[in-house]
């Protein structure tokens, strides 16, 4: 596996963040429109073809988004637990902990240097070798295909 082909898989993780993100706000746009039409209610009667159960079918869009953000929120757990048992795999313990605190954590590489004592020159730069050697250890153990599937 290449170094690019590595950081694609990595940030699998990244795109199953969002994911998660996305439903949480769905969700919580449904619910405000929920509230929003709560009191609009003018008295006036007119003649139209409406929606007679707004609440109904908002609270039903509402409970098929919170089953899309359990299944999402229970990948990007599982997720998470496999690229970092798959981080481990490395030998290199500064690789280790960058790619962790860079993908799993989600720290940026300024905050890596920080917490880690380095440059943020150095950082980036050992970042694309612990990509390369991540990339590597990933080929030679077969691990690759396992999850790549998933992103």
């Amino acid at each position: 596996m290449k170094k690019n082909e590595a950081k694609e898989y990595l940030m699998m993780l990244s795109k199953q963040e969002t994911a998660v993100k996305t439903a949480e706000r769905g969700i919580q746009d449904l619910k405000e429109l929920m509230m929003s039409i709560g009191g609009m209610n003018s008295g006036e009667r007119v003649q139209k073809t409406r929606d007679n159960d707004r609440f109904g079918t908002i609270y039903a869009k509402i409970d098929e988004k919170e089953r899309i953000l359990e299944t999402e929120t229970l990948n990007l757990v599982e997720l998470r637990f496999k690229v970092s048992e798959e981080i481990q795999m490395l030998k290199n313990a500064r690789y280790v902990e960058l790619l962790h605190r860079h993908y799993v954590k989600g720290e940026t590489f300024l905050q890596i240097a920080d917490k880690m004592g380095y440059s943020y020159r150095y950082v980036t730069k050992m970042h694309g070798k612990a990509l390369e050697e991540f990339g590597a250890v990933i080929q030679r153990e077969g691990v690759q295909g396992k999850g790549a599937e998933r992103g």
